[in-house]
């Protein structure tokens, strides 16, 4: 419509401008409230004028409510997040506000109220765009529970480390690429046995919204049976389990390795933990001692009292180390039936009660309420440990915690607060509740697997990569060389 004193107003242009405005006004409202004011003021201005071209100062009044306005939106965006929709809100709040103009066209007189009511309904329009169905977050979709082949490694692998990046996505690195070899050991009168053999260099990047594997860079050198530490800054730390083998970190940002340290007097690697300082606390045979990441090099090492291995160290919500379990030496030196803490702050160890049954070889998962769960393991020699226990800090002693049935080969704490199992013996999935201390099978199970890695993803997903399918291990911990290596890639949805 044309006339004296009348708007030209294109209605659909007009709403959209509004709704595009609202949101380059977001950012411009972090810095300042008045800036986020002029910025509407400035914008809608080139829409709505006089057709003689003459700015109406009552319609600039409204306009700086409009501001307001439209802040009160920005604050009770809070209600939905991040999925907010900021043009969607913007378009109700420019609809409103021509309503609320075009009614203060009718009457000049009456102009102060009808500018009043105009601010309410932006009001209410700001509560409406904030809780309204056309602004709702749009549904996660549902994931498929049970367990699920999703893709291929770029090279079938066991014995690997595989690591969960901050991009969600899994690093998977070095391991084993070939069957282990036969060779006679002359220490056992030429008897068989089986080596690692095949080792690898390679590495990969898993993404498992995809299903797929990328090759990144290879590592320094070809080696197997690392830890694959997260740091706090996104890089990983691989520490080595054996001596010869280098320190070496992973850039994500580069996608390259690179070596940084040695292994003091080439010293096997029993366990890595990442202490809240981003320091890595190290045990093995008989020392314990710390890396730093950033200054690449190894302190506070001290000898044990004991020598220890096959044992666990977890990280307690305190920032101390829980070091469960172990063997003095060979099989025939017995266990080291002693449980300890050690205190970063202090450097000092003391002592943490006994177990319900001594144990090597046995998981340890720190629970949501801070104890630790104590499963699966041997006793030395014979089957598996079937007592499950529970490590309180409070109390600072074990209590029976259920009967297991599992020896797993991996276990991990899941968002709900249950613990993920591998059964070892067959590849069984079994969740377990800390509250009610039971074990329930899913009926799901990974094939008989040695030496794969699971992973867990931040939604509780759990990825199951490579591995070595078989029917046992060897005398050296190896599996038997009847079986083939895979490169399949699981993930089992809880």
């Amino acid at each position: 419509m044309r006339g004296a004193g009348i708007i030209t107003v294109n209605w659909k242009k007009a709403v959209a401008k509004v709704g595009r405005t609202f949101l380059s006004a977001r950012i411009d409202s972090v810095l300042s409230v008045p800036l986020y004011v002029r910025s509407v003021r400035a914008n809608v201005f080139t829409l709505f004028h006089r057709q003689d071209n003459r700015t109406d100062g009552r319609f600039f009044a409204a306009l700086r409510m409009t501001g307001y306005a439209i802040g009160i939106v920005e604050v009770y965006s809070s209600c939905v997040g991040p999925d907010f929709h900021a043009e969607k809100a913007g378009a109700r709040v420019g609809r409103t506000f021509l309503s609320a103009r075009l009614a203060s066209l009718l009457s000049e007189r009456r102009h102060k109220m009808t500018t009043r009511i105009g601010l309410a309904l932006l009001v209410v329009s700001s509560f409406w765009a904030c809780g309204g169905d056309s602004v709702t977050a749009p549904e996660q979709p549902t994931l498929e529970r049970g367990l699920k082949e999703v893709g291929n490694m770029v090279q079938p692998r066991y014995w690997h480390t595989a690591t969960l990046l901050p991009n969600g996505k899994v690093l998977i690195a070095g391991g084993l690429g070939e069957p282990p070899a036969e060779v006679q050991d002359p220490s056992q009168g030429g008897a068989v046995t089986y080596r690692a053999s095949g080792l690898l260099a390679s590495a990969e990047i898993f993404d498992p919204q995809t299903g797929t594997s990328t090759p990144t860079g290879d590592m320094t050198v070809r080696r197997y049976a690392d830890s694959g530490i997260l740091l706090p800054d996104g890089r990983v730390l691989i520490m080595p389990r054996y001596g010869h083998f280098p320190v070496e970190i992973y850039d994500p940002a580069s996608g390259t390795f690179a070596a940084v340290s040695d292994v003091p007097a080439g010293a096997t690697v029993e366990t890595a933990t990442l202490l809240p300082s981003g320091e890595v606390f190290l045990t093995n045979l008989d020392h314990t001692g710390v890396f730093d990441p950033d200054a690449r090099a190894f302190h506070s090492i001290f000898k044990r009292e004991e020598i220890r291995r096959l044992h666990t160290a977890t990280l307690l919500k305190d920032g101390r180390v829980l070091i469960v379990g172990g063997l003095r030496g060979g099989l025939e030196d017995g266990l080291v039936g002693r449980n300890v803490i050690y205190d970063p702050s202090s450097r000092r160890v003391s002592e943490a009660g006994n177990l319900q049954v001594d144990r090597i070889n046995h998981k340890a998962v720190l629970l949501q309420d801070g104890r630790v769960l104590i499963v699966g393991g041997t006793a030395g020699k014979g089957p598996f440990v079937q007592t499950a226990e529970i490590y309180d800090p409070e109390t600072n002693a074990f209590s029976p915690a259920g009967v297991s049935n599992i020896d797993p080969l991996a276990a991990a704490l899941l968002p709900s607060g249950t613990v993920l199992l591998v059964h070892s013996h067959n590849g069984d999935i079994v969740m377990y509740n800390p509250a009610t201390h039971a074990f329930s099978p899913t009926g799901h199970n990974i094939g008989w697997r040695s030496l794969p890695t699971v992973t867990m993803l931040e939604d509780g997903r759990a990825v199951v990569a490579g591995g070595w399918e078989s029917e046992g291990y060897s005398t050296h911990g190896l599996p038997s060389n009847i079986g083939v290596i895979t490169d399949k890639i699981l993930i089992f949805t809880p």
